[in-house]
């Protein structure tokens, strides 16, 4: 029953969220008398909400990385198809819903509509007017909104019929929570270069012709970007731009108190009850027969409960003088304050800082006059816009503004200069042969253009200029390969009947490794090979990026499936599991559904609702 009350939560939760979609204010509104983008069944795709959840899914994103997307960007991402496929799966659960008869009346609308927050008024009430106004501004009128509300609801119903009567088999999570909470107990060793019996030999030059063939992956240049830029920031206007002294005198001024701070000392403040309390307790510690967070446990406190944090003398009104009397850290009191007599503990003191005008001077030149670079460079964007609308190159830009020409060969792996800026990196990834330059933001304050000039395709780099990296990958390839001779050995030896001491082997004897975590200083490696074996005895060689291991099973602790911590377990991996049936489920009816429902899409209509996008 818990879990058929929780999925019918999920579905309202869903159902809201896509109500307050639907009515989200300012939502794109296409006019004219296209009214759908398709159909699924006998169910209209409206081609408004096909819009507003285009533009919700671009907002979405845009919170998600912090920058604007364009339109040409998120389409690249897929993100027109998966909003199309998310209307399009909703639509055919819709027409399902109806296919099987499954509606809500009148009343169940009502109610529906009384719980909108939208659509109340102040006094939280449904309020008739708001519901009017707030359809308005979402470009739906009250009979499509209402239908549409009449169809979530019973598709809801559908989901809830589907999803609410699911079990999983409880071995299930049983028999993972156990694997996951056995410990194993290792011994374990390295083998190192040092261990070898000879040096890595030299290699020829056929050695290094096949090495480099058999591993040209790694010596190909990745596709390159060849692009011409214009680009200007505050930092290239800084030495051009003049600030006025008294600009500089304001500046300083308005942070007199960020250049000016008075000392301040860490200080923690526990008060008592009368002042001969205080001084009892002042006595003890002088006496050395408590400590100072004795005293604040014995009145039921913790540290972080008389933290008073970093302050200053006039901060602490009556005691401050007193506090701030001595250079040493330590108790100072009793002392009375408004709130009885206190105890004071300095934990540490902080100098006071005093920044002349003049040491200041360099500091706020430059911050200024970064700030009015920026400002320079903001009022030129909309002439350097008419210019380029007016047919102007980047060359031209360069030549008859304060920009700087430049180009770079660019790709994923190039971060310098102009490409360490993400704006600049979006940008390049997408821009195509025909596409005109046009003036973006940096990010900084600056701004730039560009124009990709040719894509050269991935090509292996010559083996003469990259000669030292294959000797270097063949010397490491083949070390590795008689560390692993070496090691294959040493696992021989100990299956006989050997020892990691005679051996000479540095052996590491390792208790409590589980596939949640493992103790400090275990080769991640070592703790994964671990459960790789099944047998007590029984020996792996380990051959990774972290190094070559001998590693020995000594020991497997079974799980204490009574505890409270694999019992919480068993039930984290029962939920997960279930929503994963769950969602399993959902798709292959979804699927199922769509396989024989009728799904027409009129592409005329999607570009139409891109065309605003662009």
């Amino acid at each position: 029953m818990a879990k058929k009350v929780g999925s019918k939560v999920f579905v309202w939760i869903l159902l809201g969220m896509i109500i307050v979609g639907l009515i989200g204010f300012g939502s794109t509104n296409l006019g004219g008398t296209l009214r759908s983008i398709g159909t699924v069944g006998d169910k209209d795709l409206s081609i408004n909400g096909y819009a507003r959840a285009l533009q919700s899914e671009l907002r979405a994103l845009e919170a998600q990385t912090g920058q604007q997307i364009s339109f040409s960007q998120a389409q690249l991402f897929g993100v027109d198809q998966q909003v199309l496929s998310r209307i399009v799966t909703s639509r055919l659960l819709d027409a399902e819903a109806a296919r099987l008869g499954i509606s809500v009346g009148d009343e169940t609308l009502r109610r529906q509509l009384l719980q909108v927050s939208s659509f109340q008024g102040i006094d939280g009430q449904f309020d008739r007017n708001t519901y009017q106004l707030a359809l308005e501004n979402a470009g739906v009128d009250e009979r499509e909104y209402e239908a549409q509300l009449r169809d979530e609801i019973s598709s809801s119903l559908l989901q809830t019929a589907l999803l609410g009567n699911l079990n999983t088999n409880p071995v299930y999570a049983e028999s993972f929570a156990s694997y996951l909470t056995e410990t194993r107990s290792v011994t374990w060793a390295p083998v190192e270069a040092s261990q070898l019996d000879e040096v890595v030999p030299s290699p020829s030059e056929a050695d290094l012709k096949t090495f480099y063939d058999d591993n040209i992956a790694s010596y190909t240049l990745p596709e390159t970007r060849q692009i011409t830029y214009a680009w200007i920031t505050p930092e290239m206007l800084i030495d051009t731009v003049d600030v006025d002294e008294q600009s500089l005198q304001d500046a300083y001024a308005r942070r007199e108190s960020e250049f000016n701070t008075p000392e301040r000392r860490l200080v923690e403040r526990l008060i008592f009850g009368s002042e001969a309390d205080a001084q009892a307790a002042a006595n003890r510690l002088a006496a050395n027969t408590a400590t100072f967070k004795e005293l604040v446990t014995e009145r039921g406190l913790e540290l972080s409960d008389i933290d008073l944090g970093d302050v200053s003398v006039s901060q602490l009104g009556s005691a401050g003088e007193t506090v701030f009397a001595s250079d040493a850290l330590g108790v100072v009191g009793p002392v009375n304050v408004d709130l009885g007599a206190a105890l004071f503990r300095v934990n540490g003191i902080l100098a006071a800082q005093s920044t002349t005008f003049e040491e200041a001077l360099p500091l706020l030149r430059d911050e200024l006059a970064a700030d009015r670079a920026r400002r320079v460079i903001d009022a030129q964007v909309s002439d350097l816009e008419d210019l380029l609308a007016a047919g102007a190159t980047l060359e031209d830009l360069a030549a008859d503004t304060e920009m700087e020409l430049a180009q770079i060969g660019w790709h994923s792996a190039i971060f310098d200069g102009i490409a360490g800026y993400a704006a600049f990196r979006s940008e390049a990834g997408v821009v195509r042969l025909d596409d005109f330059p046009a003036i973006a933001n940096l990010g900084d304050g600056g701004v730039f253009a560009l124009r990709l000039d040719g894509i050269d395709a991935a090509r292996p780099e010559d083996f003469d200029a990259v000669r030292d990296q294959v000797e270097q990958g063949w010397a490491q390839q083949k070390e590795t390969e008689l560390l692993v001779e070496k090691a294959t050995a040493f696992k021989a030896s100990l299956d006989s009947g050997g020892s990691f001491e005679s051996l000479g082997l540095t052996a590491n004897v390792e208790s409590g490794l589980s596939l949640r975590g493992r103790p400090a200083g275990v080769p991640a490696d070592v703790s994964v090979v671990a459960f790789e074996l099944r047998d007590n005895g029984e020996i792996k060689v380990s051959d990774t990026l972290e190094g070559i291991f001998v590693v020995r099973l000594d020991e497997i602790v079974a799980a204490d499936m009574a505890s409270e911590d694999t019992q919480s377990l068993i039930e984290a991996i029962e939920q997960q599991t279930s929503s994963a049936v769950d969602q399993d489920v959902f798709a292959a009816f979804a699927e199922a559904v769509r396989l024989r429902t009728d799904i027409e899409v009129n592409q005329q209509a999607v570009n139409a609702v891109h065309a605003n996008f662009q």
